[in-house]
């Protein structure tokens, strides 16, 4: 017959109580003091929700712009120092040239509200969704210098007419992250289909000059400009003023497309930046442009996608 089990008096009982207390202790001060690298510590919550609002404050997008929760302090700087516009800034020194820019606008004949996009003086590249058609993208792989005219003042439309595009402003909701090993990316909140517009590159517009003695690694040369000589082209700097795109990081395999847009100043030496995107994009996607060899060769750094 066995033994019934001998009960615990309460003395062993304390002493089984103390040892456990002092082994989570110890295993809670080991956690406790072990380091914690500062390249991974976030940014505090009050900081992100100010730094959303001041991205939101003059987005031209129509949806509001997310800053993940992932945000790490280093990676904010970028955010810290942008000053967010929507428009290509003209500095003092150039405004003598705005007026000049503004001159030769090339519009079309249409009459009424919108315009057919088959009858259009501009060359149809849009479809009545708004999205670059297939042909149009196809064309714009092989050739680089084309630039897609848009409606703008000097035509009788108005702004439901379907050439009218990048001058309304992203309808896709993005969000800005803290990448893996890049710093800070773009992605997008929901499903986009191929050919929709992501957004304009903007900052301060630079000459040719100003833009060969500087050292910014976040130009952009209108070098689409036709008819003009690479001597005779503006850049745009988003080192300190920009939006969203300026966030957009390199792969050789680029999910978005870089065109070329004319609206309100179609001067020859002069076009905008705008992306799009060059095949449908799952929600959650990271968007990609490519920077090409030049910004590589030219910057010293290299590029870090896995198949480089």
């Amino acid at each position: 017959m066995s033994k019934p089990p001998r009960e615990t008096s309460p003395k062993e009982k304390n002493r089984k109580t103390k040892k456990i207390s002092k082994k989570i202790s110890i295993n809670a001060k080991s956690v406790d003091s072990k380091p914690v690298d500062p390249r991974s510590a976030l940014i505090d919550e009050k900081e992100r929700l100010e730094l959303a609002r001041k991205l939101n404050r003059t987005r031209d997008d129509t949806k509001e712009i997310k800053l993940s929760k992932n945000i790490r302090n280093i990676d904010a700087n970028s955010l810290r120092i942008m000053q967010y516009t929507n428009t290509i800034i003209i500095p003092p020194h150039l405004k003598s040239l705005e007026s000049e820019l503004s001159k030769e606008r090339v519009s079309c004949s249409c009459k009424g509200d919108t315009c057919e996009l088959e009858k259009c003086d501009h060359e149809p590249v849009y479809n009545y969704h708004g999205r670059l058609n297939d042909e149009t993208l196809n064309f714009l792989r092989k050739e680089y210098n084309f630039i897609i005219h848009e409606c703008n003042k000097g035509c009788e439309c108005n702004s439901s007419c379907p050439n009218r595009v990048t001058q309304k402003g992203s309808t896709v909701q993005k969000e800005i992250f803290s990448t893996e090993s890049m710093g800070l990316g773009v992605r997008t909140l929901e499903y986009v289909a191929k050919g929709t517009f992501i957004g304009r590159y903007t900052g301060r517009l630079l000459t040719f000059d100003e833009s060969k003695n500087s050292s910014s690694h976040y130009m952009f040369e209108m070098d689409a400009a036709s008819n003009a000589s690479m001597d005779g082209n503006f850049s745009i700097d988003a080192a300190r003023d920009g939006n969203i795109t300026r966030l957009i990081n390199h792969n050789c395999e680029p999910n978005l497309q870089t065109v070329s847009v004319r609206t309100e100043i179609t001067h020859p030496k002069f076009h905008e930046v705008a992306f799009f995107t060059k095949r449908d994009i799952n929600r959650g996607e990271e968007l990609f442009i490519t920077y090409g060899q030049d910004y590589f060769k030219a910057s010293g750094l290299k590029c870090q996608c896995p198949s480089c």
